[in-house]
């Protein structure tokens, strides 16, 4: 049974700084738990004994990049341009760590995925855009959903991180022109 340490300390930060790492460069198949401990910089026992086993390196990686993203995101300052910025920072996130980007919202470890106590925690990175959305909404008086409108920000500012993540980026331009451009057209239309 996996379990996901309620710290990190450095030796586990290390195993999962390496696994993202190398889940970035080389793929799941890279990630044996051997290869995790020797590029951490330790020993197998410090997987079995701080997670579990390799899966719960996957729950910790996952919780992390979930981490991540929403304290990227709670750095945010309230204002006229908090949506576009909420989307950038989701995409600074995305590109600061693409191996716990992948295990958020990829596939990027087949035969794994988070449990729903996982799935839950992922859930306070949408409220956070939600919440702006909200707040937007209320201030411009926007026709549509403010739940659809969120949503659709969500999908295609993913949308356009993935693409950057996989290299196809210049099909819209410089990405971060484009998040912005996608959060404007999205907003007005409503």
């Amino acid at each position: 049974m996996s379990q996901v340490p309620e710290a990190l300390d450095a030796p586990a930060l290390a195993v999962l700084q390496a696994a993202s790492r190398l889940l970035a460069a080389e793929g799941p198949e890279a990630l044996t738990n051997r290869r995790l401990a020797s590029e951490a910089g330790t020993t197998t026992m410090t997987i079995y004994t701080r997670f579990g086993s390799k899966g719960g390196v996957f729950d910790a990686l996952y919780l992390d990049g979930i981490q991540r993203l929403v304290k990227a995101q709670r750095a945010v300052k309230r204002g006229p341009t908090e949506v576009e910025e909420l989307c950038l920072a989701y995409r600074q996130a995305a590109l600061d760590s693409p191996g716990h980007y992948r295990v958020v919202f990829g596939d990027a470890l087949p035969g794994w995925s988070p449990d729903a106590d996982l799935k839950k925690k992922a859930f306070a990175s949408w409220m956070v855009l939600r919440d702006a959305v909200f707040r937007v909404s209320a201030k411009r008086r926007l026709r549509g959903s403010a739940d659809s409108l969120a949503w659709t920000l969500f999908a295609t500012c993913h949308g356009l991180v993935a693409l950057e993540l996989k290299g196809l980026a210049q099909v819209a331009g410089d990405p971060e022109t484009a998040i912005r451009n996608m959060v404007h057209q999205v907003l007005s239309a409503a």
